[in-house]
């Protein structure tokens, strides 16, 4: 039967590329890496860009865009089901974005070229993965299933 896994950029662009072992785990399983706390004082540096540019002109972030105003940011967005194969594994991807513009006299919409081969193909490939019942074998370069590896056998 067909799964619906939930994506996110992040896991896509980072953790798929560093352990396919942790990627899968995290996805198939809700067993994600430990997290670091993130210092807060990135989140305040965060906040006050976000605060600062609100509503400026786009000329504000580089004068070469259109004309336009800085509209809003960090807004949850959810893409629609995506299936390689009619009948297979889905997938939706859900993340934030950084920051809406709107053009003066103009409304545009980036959309992902989901139908770029390329991106097909890598899509297949993640959704191969997360069909099979098990995870892949761990990256050996991976430390934190080098630190399960080292748990489990006592070898420290």
């Amino acid at each position: 039967m067909p799964h619906l896994f939930r994506l996110s950029p992040s896991d896509l662009t980072f953790l798929w590329d560093e352990c396919k072992r942790c990627f899968y785990l995290k996805v198939v399983h809700g067993f994600g890496r430990p997290q670091a706390p993130f210092p807060k004082i990135f989140s305040r540096i965060d906040r006050l860009m976000n605060h600062f540019y609100m509503g400026k002109s786009s000329a504000y972030i580089r004068p070469d865009l259109p004309p336009g105003r800085i509209e809003y940011g960090k807004r949850l967005v959810t893409s629609r089901p995506t299936r390689v194969e009619e009948g297979s594994t889905a997938a939706v991807i859900r993340g934030r974005f950084d920051t809406v513009i709107a053009y003066v006299g103009e409304v545009s919409w980036i959309e992902m070229p989901k139908d770029e081969p390329g991106f097909l193909r890598f899509l297949r490939e993640v959704l191969e993965v997360l069909a099979q019942p098990e995870p892949p074998s761990a990256d050996p370069a991976c430390e934190y299933c080098a630190y399960g590896r080292r748990s489990r056998l006592g070898a420290w």
